[in-house]
């Protein structure tokens, strides 16, 4: 609960740095596969800092946390919800739809469902038309209930 106050204490300079060591921590975890409630820190950190160039380790954090939900302290994937809401990466435009479709929490399959809402409205239509025919067909097809993609797909 600290972590924004003590981030936005820190001066510029400072601030730039602790971002990068932060990111950087944040992609050794996630691609080492043992992302856990210890790095809670770091995704709250990267919520803080909404850095561009996380995108891809958000997504695969998302997809990892939605594959172990049973085990996975749910707070971890509430974070990364959180974070993907703040950063907006059409990359995780999969890995949400999973989290609506398939996930064990209805709190995170609204908070996944509003973020692909804010992605697809907030990034740019070829790269989210991308990201979207990444997504699962029977995924698409449930997300087509909850949302209106058949304008944006159709281009």
């Amino acid at each position: 609960r600290q972590i924004p106050a003590l981030l936005g204490s820190l001066p510029r300079a400072l601030q730039s740095e602790v971002e990068s060591r932060v990111v950087s921590l944040f992609k050794k975890a996630v691609t080492g596969g043992d992302l856990g409630p210890g790095d809670r820190w770091l995704i709250t950190s990267l919520q803080v800092f909404a850095p561009r160039n996380i995108g891809t380790p958000l997504a695969r954090a998302l997809r990892h946390a939605n594959k172990h939900q049973e085990s996975l302290c749910p707070s971890v994937r509430n974070r990364l919800l959180r974070t993907i809401g703040e950063t907006l990466p059409p990359q995780a435009l999969p890995a949400l739809a999973e989290t609506v479709c398939e996930g064990d929490n209805p709190t995170h399959a609204r908070m996944a469902l509003r973020c692909i809402v804010r992605i697809t409205e907030e990034r740019k239509r070829s790269t989210v038309v991308k990201q979207l025919t990444c997504v699962p067909t029977h995924h698409r097809q449930m997300l087509r209930e909850a949302l209106d993609l058949d304008d944006l797909m159709a281009a």
